[in-house]
């Protein structure tokens, strides 16, 4: 719901202008206690990770929310990319006339009274200039120390300092005449050895006869917010300190209902309110397990080593797993993630309902005094997750038997043909059928 409403809902404006960093940290704060506290509008519940934490892409230990400010300066950068792409029309020309008549719009400074929209568009151009670069054609277009050309995996700009004389010059100054080729004599003269070096390595492609500014980031050259949004919080945002290195992708892959998966990633990520962690929190309650009432109750305590949880595993039929070296030692997270790389996916989605189960059994007897036994609860596991992998199956299957429906295009008759198009739709049976017949001469 939050990716695909709450997400959602400003997605126009965003898309349009900038929007003020301290209305983002708003939207923001609201998503975080509609997601924290479960949807009830009268409890903001207790928030065990940042939003920049569940902004990480789900393969680096995050839920895959959106960053909104990154995202808003990805989706205006698209419209400074349309005016790069397209100088000549009618907004493109009045944006330039105004506010960069003399230069680009990557070289363009804020100027004096911005509108809001310009303001935008100048702030989201940091995406640009991190990832385009000019495609070489005849290099008439492209300035040597101002625009990024250059290829590879270093910076796409010419460093700075350099002679006086570099500031002036053209890419095509530095080819053969009459040529498409490096002049190599002349670039060893004019630059040092490394920046040389780079020029030099940077292809000329034959084919290519005018000079375009591409997006790297994506295959065939075109801006995408997508990827827009990726390099901006990789190289503006810096998300990746946030990054959390383990199995993710293996957590996430499991055969198994998304509530036991998102269980998993819970317990990885330590945001399972156990006893221990609500002290933590200064939370005040007994720290003693609520079934066995004798150990404490932490992560590895109510998923692997309580009397309960380990007679649950049995009756599930994964007492093999649980006995082997890598359950038997470390933190819950470093025990998950180790049956992550030695398990296949059905295993790994069979041990997440089971913990599901577990889980759900404590909390039933936390608030209902309601606890089942260990063999009804590896049961009751292992057969949700049977129902579950029936159902998959099934759609499976229903979805190979659907017989694929080549799509019907309609075709310019030939020249000197003429051409009858017909359609009926049946509306309802009080209305009767409704013929349309369109006639289309093409002489």
């Amino acid at each position: 719901m939050i990716k695909s409403v709450l997400q959602a809902i400003p997605a126009y404006v965003m898309s349009m202008f900038i929007l003020p960093s301290s209305f983002i940290d708003d939207i923001e704060k609201m998503i975080n206690a509609f997601w924290w506290g479960g949807g009830n509008g009268n409890s903001k519940g207790i928030h065990w990770l940042a939003w920049e934490r569940l902004a990480c892409p789900k393969d680096k230990g995050g839920l895959g929310f959106r960053n909104f400010e990154a995202f808003n300066m990805a989706m205006v950068a698209k419209q400074a990319w349309k005016i790069l792409q397209n100088p000549d029309t009618l907004v493109a020309r009045l944006i330039k006339a105004r506010y960069f008549p003399r230069s680009t719009l990557l070289e363009a400074s804020l100027g004096y009274n911005p509108s809001f929209a310009w303001r935008s568009i100048w702030k989201a151009r940091q995406v640009l200039l991190l990832g385009c670069r000019w495609r070489i054609g005849g290099g008439d277009k492209i300035h040597v120390m101002s625009d990024p050309w250059l290829r590879g995996n270093g910076e796409r700009w010419i460093p700075s300092p350099q002679p006086e004389g570099m500031y002036n010059l053209f890419v095509r100054d530095l080819m053969v005449d009459n040529y498409k080729a490096w002049n190599v004599t002349k670039i060893r003269m004019l630059f040092p050895v490394q920046v040389a070096e780079r020029i030099i390595a940077t292809p000329l492609i034959g084919s290519v006869y005018v000079d375009k500014m591409v997006w790297e980031e994506e295959r065939n050259g075109c801006y995408s917010v997508k990827s827009g949004y990726k390099l901006a919080m990789q190289c503006i945002f810096r998300n990746d300190k946030y990054h959390v290195k383990g199995n993710w992708k293996e957590i996430w892959k499991a055969h198994a209902p998304h509530k036991a998966r998102h269980l998993l990633w819970r317990l990885c990520r330590g945001c399972i309110p156990t006893r221990c962690r609500l002290l933590e929190r200064h939370v005040d309650c007994d720290v003693h397990c609520p079934l066995c009432e004798d150990e404490v109750e932490d992560d590895v305590h109510v998923f692997f080593t309580c009397a309960s949880a380990q007679f649950s595993w049995q009756a599930a039929g994964l007492s093999s797993v649980l006995g082997s070296a890598a359950c038997q030692q470390g933190s819950a997270a470093d025990r998950v993630f180790a049956l992550c790389r030695n398990e296949d996916y059905a295993t790994i989605g069979r041990v997440a309902m089971l913990l599901w189960s577990i889980w759900h059994n404590r909390n039933d007897k936390i608030w209902n005094d309601n606890a089942r036994s260990p063999n009804q609860i590896g049961r009751a596991a292992f057969g949700q997750w049977n129902e579950w992998i029936a159902v998959h199956k099934l759609r499976s299957n229903d979805d190979h038997d659907v017989p694929l429906v080549s799509t019907i295009r309609w075709e310019k008759p030939r020249i000197g043909w003429l051409k009858c198009n017909v359609d009926a739709d049946f509306l309802s049976v009080q209305v009767g059928p409704r013929w349309v017949l369109v006639f289309v001469i093409i002489l």
